[in-house]
């Protein structure tokens, strides 16, 4: 007796594992066309397995990209470069010996993360005291927010530095330049991101404007 019932009890388990992980797919798949009927017509596996497809893939990310700026006397217009492709590119050349691009590339990215935080920190705030204002308000706004947080100042100053020293290899005998540098995301969705079939935009997060060198 004490086997038959250990024996149903393995079937039933084995049972329910199994359904278990076929109905996972079927109701957590993104936007299949089948996926509303299913939900329709089984309410009680859909709300008991509320799980999302988004569960399983890798999180949202953030590419961010970093331009300097630059402009001087004799030129008629500003000057931009992006500053990490390059980099990126060095590493890939040079590798396996790429140890100077491969700090260069982190150390960039770490303070670019930095600021870019804080940037969705400000204007997070920002929304929430003025939550009907276009997006220019926000962002005429943040740089200076951004430059008050103690926590992004370290990031601010060692990105300054960097870009001066590349505007010091640029431009050795000019001493009348006005740069800046802007910090921007293209953000990848997760697959189950709807939004992943839209066209990817990329955002400025940071842009404080032009300075004296």
């Amino acid at each position: 007796m004490k086997i038959s019932l250990i024996k149903t009890a393995s079937v039933i388990a084995l049972i329910s594992f199994a359904a278990y992980w076929v109905l996972i797919p079927l109701l957590t798949l993104p936007h299949v066309p089948y996926k509303k009927k299913l939900a329709e017509n089984f309410k009680l596996p859909v709300k008991a397995l509320v799980f999302n497809w988004r569960f399983f893939a890798r999180p949202s990310i953030f590419n961010q990209r970093m331009y300097l700026v630059s402009r001087t006397t004799n030129t008629s217009g500003p000057d931009t470069v992006e500053l990490i492709e390059p980099i990126v590119l060095e590493k890939q050349n040079k590798a396996p010996f790429n140890q100077h691009a491969n700090i260069l590339d982190h150390f960039i990215h770490y303070y670019a993360a930095d600021v870019h935080r804080s940037a969705i920190k400000q204007r997070s705030k920002l929304e929430s005291i003025y939550p009907s204002e276009e997006d220019s308000f926000y962002n005429r706004q943040i740089p200076a927010l951004i430059a008050a947080d103690k926590n992004a100042k370290p990031a601010l100053k060692a990105l300054d530095r960097y870009c001066r020293s590349v505007l010091q290899k640029k431009y050795p005998d000019n001493n009348a330049i006005e740069y800046k540098y802007i910090i921007t995301a293209l953000l990848t969705p997760s697959f189950g991101d709807p939004s992943r079939q839209e066209a990817k935009k990329e955002t400025v997060v940071y842009d404080p404007g032009f300075r004296k060198y």
